[in-house]
């Protein structure tokens, strides 16, 4: 997939959307077929590429390779929540004026105990077939760890797995191929269904959100890019902008994986082990974007009801968010139920959701890519370490 061809299709896409407008409510089957497509091959690679590098990584190397990536993920957050509390000082020049049309919602609530209680499923099947990535990543750990431990015993089971990762490559690089018109697709309907409300409704928290994440982009990742991997930033910037689009057109770290995946190993070196064990972790860990969004729907809460937050507010804010985006998943919208956690835990009017909701395909958009370029930035760091 040509770089020019994803980008074309992504301006296009969002002209055609802006113009048709409502009308491109008739794509709604063709977006739910492609969103579907992405999710059938998501699940086998997050969970076969995993197995895969485990069973054939020593014991020492796992653990490296686990504490290497998790740091990086966790720095990543943080840089991000530093990012967005700088950002939001541009919110007190603004005064956001009441939006029309306010309505209380009922959020759906997930606790920091449902959280930690559904890690492990119940039913591995069941976890596949609810999209629960979370819950895929720990059963592919444990399995991969247990074909290893096991020896001779669990070589047909690692064989397998082999197969069934080999085949959900296939499926991928099928995907891959078609991805431009996939972009061309879900913008033209994403703009078209979402765009305009949203942009005309909270102007000034998807301005100050696009100008964190920017930062986050073109500074933060150039950056470690530069001091901690192998690769130049300008071979980085230039391979990564397909993976980029394809996010923000799908908002969904989990779609995006093959592309993800196939960029890591050809066109940042990124090896077999490191991309097939940091890729499928960050699509469910990785969530500086997210961070960045939830401090920024916070501080716009506060504008909207006058609360001032203050150094503590703030630190539990910060601590809060932290903790919160390692437990939201891969799927489009995840970071919107992981605020209504935080909004929740500081006591904040819970029906701010649905002002946050008004913009929320725009930010997703923005917050997703953010994410999975970290992911990149994540693999070509944990390959030089490693």
């Amino acid at each position: 997939m040509g770089l020019y061809g994803t980008w074309g299709a992504l301006i296009l896409g969002v002209l055609v959307g802006w113009i048709a407008g409502d009308k491109t409510g008739y794509l709604t089957p063709v977006v739910g077929l492609i969103l579907n497509s992405f999710k059938f091959v998501m699940m086998p690679i997050i969970l076969c590429s995993i197995v895969v590098v485990l069973k054939n990584s020593s014991p020492k190397h796992i653990r490296k390779l686990g504490i290497y990536t998790v740091g990086v993920f966790s720095l990543l957050s943080l840089i991000g929540i530093g990012v967005a509390f700088f950002s939001v000082q541009l919110m007190a020049y603004y005064t956001i004026p009441k939006i029309s049309g306010f309505e209380s919602v009922t959020p759906r609530f997930v606790t920091a105990g449902q959280i930690i209680s559904s890690i492990v499923p119940s039913n591995l099947i069941e976890a596949l077939g609810q999209g629960s990535v979370q819950q895929a990543i720990v059963c592919a750990i444990l399995i991969g760890i247990g074909i290893r431990l096991t020896g001779d015993a669990g070589n047909e089971v690692g064989r397998f797995f082999d197969s069934a990762y080999a085949v959900s490559k296939t499926w991928a690089s099928w995907l891959i191929k078609g991805m431009p018109v996939f972009v061309f697709i879900l913008m033209a309907w994403g703009v078209g269904q979402f765009g305009k409300n949203a942009l005309t409704s909270m102007t000034m928290m998807v301005t100050v959100l696009a100008i964190s994440v920017s930062f986050q982009m073109f500074i933060v990742y150039p950056l470690i890019v530069r001091f901690g991997s192998r690769i130049s930033v300008r071979q980085f910037m230039s391979s990564i902008w397909p993976v980029w689009a394809t996010a923000a057109a799908t908002t969904s770290a989990g779609s995006t994986l093959p592309l993800t995946l196939s960029t890591m190993r050809t066109r940042l070196g990124v090896s077999e082990s490191v991309a097939g064990f940091v890729a499928p972790l960050g699509a469910s860990m990785n969530k500086g974007g997210t961070a960045i969004f939830q401090i920024v729907s916070v501080f716009t809460l506060c504008k909207i009801y006058g609360i001032h937050l203050g150094l503590i507010g703030g630190l539990n804010l910060g601590l809060t968010v932290f903790v919160t985006v390692f437990g939201t998943g891969s799927i489009p919208g995840a970071g919107l139920i992981g605020l209504t956690v935080v909004i929740q835990s500081l006591g904040f009017p819970i029906e701010g959701i649905a002002l946050i909701a008004a913009v929320d395909r725009v930010s997703d958009m923005l917050r997703t890519s953010t994410n999975v370029v970290g992911d990149c930035v994540a693999a070509t760091v944990v390959e030089k370490i490693c």
